[in-house]
């Protein structure tokens, strides 16, 4: 159904937000005839990251991020610094890697919903780097991953926030214009 829904659109990107899904997405052609289909599949950060205005230019908080780069990273066709490279422009911000010894967050699927205990015990070892790090949010793009160390962090009782990197690109977006409407009045 997806490919017959995109096939009038042969040339246009088929963009996806939660690496999950994209993952599934790019592997289409491995099972069945795609018409291209799996070859247009882009991850959000990495389109915007590649098409930014060179003109655009905003300002930001201070704000010290941890970015959580999800497991389906490693096989689809999203590359895994196009976030980085998408929120490295601004100078206000700190970005740190994850970087527990098992970088897996656990999620993996419904792994969380159905075997909680082994998924828990993935999630620990970024949980206990968020704790050293106390980022002032978390940034995965994968909504499986993000529900999961939002649960633990709420569970640890640190206010910490976890968004989608587009989210906060979003928020910063917002914040710039609002603060050209006050400027301008």
């Amino acid at each position: 159904k997806n490919i017959l829904a995109f096939d009038n659109i042969q040339t246009t990107p088929i963009i996806y937000a939660a690496t999950g899904c994209g993952d599934s997405l790019g592997k289409y052609h491995d099972y069945q005839e795609d018409k291209g289909f799996s070859s247009r599949i882009n991850e959000i950060c990495q389109f915007i990251d590649d098409n930014w205005p060179e003109n655009i230019h905003l300002n930001c908080q201070k704000q010290k991020v941890l970015m959580h780069t999800p497991c389906s990273m490693d096989s689809n066709s999203g590359n895994r610094s196009a976030a980085d490279r998408m929120l490295s422009r601004f100078k206000n911000l700190s970005l740190l890697a994850s970087t527990s010894d098992y970088s897996c967050c656990g999620a993996s699927g419904t792994k969380m919903l159905i075997d909680f205990n082994t998924s828990n015990t993935l999630r620990d070892p970024v949980l206990n780097h968020i704790k050293k790090e106390l980022p002032d949010m978390v940034l995965s793009s994968n909504i499986g991953c993000a529900l999961h160390l939002a649960e633990g962090l709420r569970q640890a009782q640190l206010d910490v926030p976890v968004k989608h990197p587009v989210s906060l690109l979003a928020d910063i977006f917002r914040d710039n214009e609002q603060g050209s409407q006050h400027r301008s009045k």
